[in-house]
Formats: structure tokens, C-alpha cells, sequence
């Protein structure tokens, strides 16, 4: 889903997040809270929600709005931490290493009982686990400058509705995604543009009703589905007329140095759309691209023989 929102304290239009919302400006209408129950009166005025938001809005509702789309479910690495720890573990297989070699010394004497050092059982699971799980974690990608800037709108917006010590976690540089999301350049290029992340087209539903109603009605989502769609549709729709144009133009060009020259420019063109139209590693655009020219260079052949 796609998600954009406002800043109500700002002029512009700020992206809050790449599955996103716009979040409309919000005039102090009442809205519905959730009290304890022997409360008669659950309305709350935009004045009480401004002058307490750690109590109304706090951490119940912001770990709603991150779970809500996961490009807003991003934590810290902790890298220097498990560097830390792996270290640590480092030092206490080295120091078990030097006590097995003096064991093996020792033992391995002509005049010291017979002993069988063909047997080695140390449990190194624990460690060599911590190691894969980090590693895992390691190879993420850093999280997105727009979902980063997504998550310190909503801050801004609800100034005071998490502690401001406990808000530094999103400039950390080890901040990464739960679960990262692959976009290609050619989609991440046409978010660029407000124009296209805001229209209608895109709009998916409500926001979810386990959000307090003040939160809700500011917050417009949209469907991730639909945008992969359109940016692969462009895709397609480009690759096909970049198959069929170089044909109908070699064939009425003449010299082979022209030919050449709009083969050239087709492959360049070719490489482009698969580099930013597809999440294609290089060499694999680059295989695409070699499969693309021999076909055209096929075709050049059929036209001169």
C-alpha cells in the first residue's frame, strides 16, 4: 500500500512512507477515544488530545500506525552491540581453545595415563547461530530516506506522544526495515513526482478502524498492487515498441553504418528500461540486453539477405 500524509503543521505536502497516506488538515473536530469503563463521556476535543497526547494517543497508537504498513516497521541493527557480543563470544572460544591445547599437551605425554584424543565434543551451536542470525540481518538494506521521514512526520504531528529520548532511534544509521520491500528505480521514479503519488487512482480504502478516529480521518491509503501494476504495464508495454520500432526502421535504412548506429541506440535504450524497470541484478540486465540485440541482429540479416 502506498501512504502520504500531510504535515498539519506545515504548508506542503510531506510523504510520510511509501505504502502511504495524505493526511488532510485537520480542523478541531471532536473524536472518539477509548476510556475505562465506568466513563460515560469517550469524546475527546482536539485541545485534550494536543495538551496530553502521551495519554491519548502514546504508544498504542503509534505501534498501530507502524503496523499498519510494513515500510513503517523499521528497527535498529544495533550493530556496535552485537559486535560487541561477538566478541565477547570470540574471547571465550579462544580462552576454551587454549585450555583444550594444554589438555592435548598434557595428556598427549608418554607418561600420563592413556587417554583418547580422537574425541572432541564443544558446543559451539550457540555461537556459530548469533553469527548466521546477524549476518542475515547485516546484508539488509539501510531503511529508505521516505520511510524514515515518514515516521518523523507522524512525530511531528503528535508532538509529546512518545517520550522525545525514545524518538532518536529513527536517526540511528543502523536502522533498517522489517521486512524490506523491492521497488525498481522506474517506479521509485515516478513517486518522485506528488502529482502521481496522490491521485485517486491509487486510493485503496480506510485507514484501519483500530485506529483512534482522530488519527483515522486524517489518513488516506493506497495500494501498493495497483502502482506495481501501472509500472509494469509501462514496462511491457515500452519493451514490446522497442522490439517492433528498430525493425520497421531498419527496414527502410539504408548503409550499414546507420543500421548499426540505430541498433546501438536501441540496445543502450534496452539496457536502460531493464535496469530501471526491473529489479534485475546488472549481469542479468546485461544478459537481457545481449538476448535483445542478437534478436535484432537476426532480424538486420533476414532484412539483407
Amino acid at each position: 500500500m502506498t501512504l502520504f500524509q500531510t504535515d498539519s503543521h506545515q504548508s506542503g505536502p510531506s510523504e510520510v512512507g511509501s505504502a502511504s497516506a495524505t493526511e488532510k488538515t485537520c480542523d478541531p473536530s471532536t473524536s472518539t477515544h477509548r476510556t475505562a469503563p465506568e466513563a460515560t463521556d469517550t469524546t475527546l476535543t482536539q485541545e485534550e488530545i494536543d495538551q496530553k497526547p502521551w495519554k491519548y494517543l502514546g504508544y498504542h497508537v503509534y505501534s498501530t500506525f507502524l503496523s499498519s504498513d510494513r515500510d513503517f516497521c523499521n528497527f535498529r541493527r544495533f550493530d556496535r552491540l552485537n559486535v560487541r557480543v561477538l566478541l565477547l563470544m570470540q574471547d571465550e572460544i579462544v580462552q576454551l581453545e587454549e585450555e583444550l591445547d594444554e589438555i592435548d599437551r598434557y595428556y598427549s605425554q608418554r607418561e600420563v595415563a592413556d587417554e583418547n584424543n580422537g574425541s572432541l565434543r564443544h558446543d559451539t551451536r550457540k555461537e556459530h547461530r548469533f553469527i548466521l542470525q546477524y549476518m542475515k540481518i547485516l546484508n539488509r538494506a539501510a531503511t529508505a530516506d521516505r520511510d524514515r521521514e515518514s515516521l518523523r512526520n507522524w512525530l511531528h504531528n503528535y508532538k509529546g506522544a512518545i517520550w522525545e529520548k525514545e524518538q532518536q532511534y529513527i536517526e540511528k544509521v543502523d536502522l533498517i526495515p522489517l521486512v524490506p520491500k523491492d521497488r525498481s528505480p522506474l517506479r521509485r521514479i515516478f513517486e518522485r513526482s506528488s502529482r502521481f503519488r496522490l491521485s485517486r487512482i491509487w486510493r485503496r480504502g480506510p485507514a484501519p478502524s483500530t485506529l483512534p478516529l482522530h488519527v483515522r480521518e486524517r489518513i488516506h491509503l493506497y495500494s501498493d498492487k495497483s502502482i506495481d501494476f501501472f509500472v509494469n504495464l509501462t514496462t511491457t508495454v515500452v519493451g514490446l515498441a522497442m522490439l517492433i520500432a528498430p525493425l520497421w526502421i531498419l527496414a527502410y535504412t539504408t548503409g550499414p553504418a546507420t543500421k548499426l548506429a540505430v541498433i546501438t541506440v536501441f540496445t543502450l535504450a534496452f539496457l536502460a528500461l531493464v535496469s530501471l524497470g526491473t529489479t534485475a541484478r546488472p549481469y542479468e540486465a546485461i544478459g537481457a540486453t545481449a538476448a535483445y540485440s542478437a534478436i535484432v541482429m537476426v532480424f538486420l540479416q533476414l532484412g539483407s539477405s
